[in-house]
């Protein structure tokens, strides 16, 4: 029990440290683009890390196969958000 709570408490801290030290600061404009498609991401990447479509076997380099699921992830999720703002439009 006492360590689920630090380890909230400590996860808690640490938001609240950075939300703190970055509050006054402009984001640049790909982490404006990532914030802005981070829950589709969160949706497709397990499809490309461990899912019917994994992507962690296309070649025997291990880095890569990461770097090919975050940018897979990416397109697909960006692609996804697109679709879906049409369609919210569309009601």
């Amino acid at each position: 029990i006492v360590s689920g709570y630090t380890s909230m408490i400590l996860a808690f801290s640490i938001f609240w440290f950075f939300a703190v030290l970055f509050n006054n600061i402009k984001p640049l404009k790909c982490v404006e683009f990532i914030s802005k498609i981070s829950f589709e991401i969160y949706l497709w990447h397990m499809m490309f890390v461990s899912g019917p479509l994994s992507l962690m076997n296309v070649t025997a380099i291990w880095v890569l196969n990461c770097l090919l699921v975050l940018v897979v992830s990416t397109v697909v999720a960006a692609c996804m958000n697109y679709v879906s703002l049409l369609v919210v439009r569309r009601k």
